[in-house]
């Protein structure tokens, strides 16, 4: 999917980068190594020649597109699990869901960690609350690896509940029905192995405001 953890172990703590390192010098003992995105694919090659990994002769490397088209799909496990939910979870979701309707709503998908950039949409959205903007701000993904001030800094947050919704486990006929009440969505990821949401959200015509690419600016490594 991506090699953020070695690329930019600023994200990460800990010994990631050198475990999935260790990691990749063992997936690339297959037969094929299938990247979601070229970038990624390059990403892969990259690593391999940066690192020297030892690559097993006759690996393949391909790549192929994600797709967001699961509009018409039911997944088996999804059917399998809806029976184990919780009923007044599921309808305090739909009463949520429901507060969305007919508003200006700004959505990010994603899981909520730094690199992710969830409390720089936040505070935006409350300089335009202080501007006098009606619209609301909807962060669907579940808590990933976050420092604990941002993360008490949006569980606490005053709007929360109000003008600033968090959907932690949707499953995608939600997260879908979410989409089409979405006015915008915000991506500010600053770095990124694909973006799905992108995708996705392209699949329901709606606007999209994303950070500028340009912000990738580690360097590619030549390769032989």
């Amino acid at each position: 999917y991506d090699l953020i953890p070695i690329n930019y172990p600023i994200y990460h703590v800990g010994h990631t980068k050198q475990n999935m390192l260790n990691w990749m010098s063992c997936l690339i003992q297959s037969d094929k190594v299938i990247s979601i995105s070229k970038a990624t694919h390059d990403d892969v090659l990259d690593c391999v020649n940066q690192y020297g990994l030892p690559v097993r002769p006759g690996v393949e490397f391909e790549w192929f597109h994600l797709g967001g088209d699961f509009h018409n799909y039911l997944h088996p496990d999804l059917v399998k699990n809806s029976k184990k939910g919780s009923r007044v979870l599921d309808e305090y979701r739909e009463a949520e869901i429901d507060r969305l309707k007919g508003q200006i709503n700004f959505l990010t998908v994603g899981t909520v960690e730094p690199r992710k950039s969830h409390v720089e949409m936040l505070r935006t959205m409350e300089v335009l609350w202080e501007k006098g903007l009606e619209a609301n701000f909807i962060i669907v993904g579940k808590i990933g690896w976050l420092d604990q001030r941002n993360l008490d800094y949006i569980k606490s947050h005053s709007e929360l509940g109000k003008r600033f919704f968090l959907f932690e486990n949707l499953n995608d006929a939600k997260l879908n029905e979410i989409y089409d009440l979405a006015s915008c969505l915000l991506y500010f990821s600053k770095v990124e192995g694909f973006g799905l949401p992108l995708i996705e959200a392209a699949r329901h015509d709606g606007p999209i405001i994303v950070r500028d690419a340009q912000l990738r600016t580690r360097p590619r490594v030549p390769r032989p």
